[in-house]
């Protein structure tokens, strides 16, 4: 299996699945077709894409999009040259979906306004032009031991605080990335195509990841709520469309194809990682 963005957070887990041989970043064109076709992989998984987080500025805005759209369009031109590939699997994100509002892939209640929003139509749509079989797998907040959420909060969490960006009343849609690993190995070896949303069934309410550690490990967590004015001078838009956010986001499609979760809640993936 082919992959872009082989060395970050999530792809490193690919092979604990999947035989990966990672696409180089600056590769495109003739010499990125010669480089699939010389590889002989039959499949590509695309995870490439800048950190969201940061200050989004002008030019921060532009290397997100620049790192998701770009690489897409290029990844998918060189596939379609390619008969060898049989079937590609592209990430996308679910801050398209509205706040507080139960949806599946079905949804058509979506945010355009959002920058993330248009980004992922954008993202998407170069994906889908492939002419090959194709997935697009809508992450949620992906959780484990390396990175993302888990990495910034453990900390105070060890230290029994829990730092959360207002109310903490946002819900919050997420997947364990070894399942999230095993979502791609089912994807890819049932060839399932269209879009799949990559999260538990069980959303919660983000102020509860405190509580539930707590649980788990017998220690008393408190809560310290971030007013979001004091963040917005530092981090711009990202406050709002990112740490209060609210999708509750429903895997419905992977349901109805069969898929069981192992770590359905967030209480089975917080045993894992404490």
């Amino acid at each position: 299996m082919a992959v872009t963005g082989a060395s970050g957070f999530i792809g490193a887990y690919l092979p604990r699945q999947f035989e990966v041989v990672p696409i180089p970043r600056q590769l495109e064109g003739k010499d990125l077709r010669e480089f699939l076709k010389n590889s002989g992989v039959k499949g590509v998984i695309n995870l490439a894409g800048e950190s969201i987080f940061g200050r989004w500025n002008k030019r921060k805005k532009q290397r997100i999009w620049q790192s998701r759209v770009y690489t897409t369009r290029k990844i998918v031109e060189a596939i379609n040259t390619l008969p060898q590939i049989g079937f590609f699997i592209s990430v996308s994100g679910t801050s398209l979906y509205p706040d507080n509002l139960p949806c599946d892939e079905s949804c058509t209640r979506l945010e355009w306004s959002r920058f993330l929003s248009q980004l992922i139509e954008r993202w998407e749509q170069e994906a889908f032009r492939c002419n090959k079989p194709t997935a697009v797998v809508r992450l949620g907040v992906v959780l484990g031991k390396d990175g993302g959420f888990w990495k910034r909060v453990e900390l105070p969490l060890k230290m029994g605080f829990y730092p959360v960006v207002g109310s903490g009343k946002q819900w919050f849609s997420y997947i364990y990335v070894e399942e999230l690993i095993n979502i791609f190995r089912f994807i890819f070896e049932e060839k399932l195509i269209g879009v799949f949303n990559g999260t538990t069934p069980n959303p919660v309410r983000i102020g509860e990841v405190g509580k539930i550690y707590g649980e788990i490990t017998g220690k008393k967590i408190r809560t310290i709520n971030i007013p979001p004015s004091l963040l917005r001078p530092f981090l711009g838009e990202l406050v709002d469309e990112v740490l209060l956010a609210s999708p509750q986001v429903i895997p419905k499609h992977l349901i109805e194809k069969g898929y069981t979760f192992r770590y359905p809640s967030l209480e089975d993936i917080l045993k894992t990682l404490v």
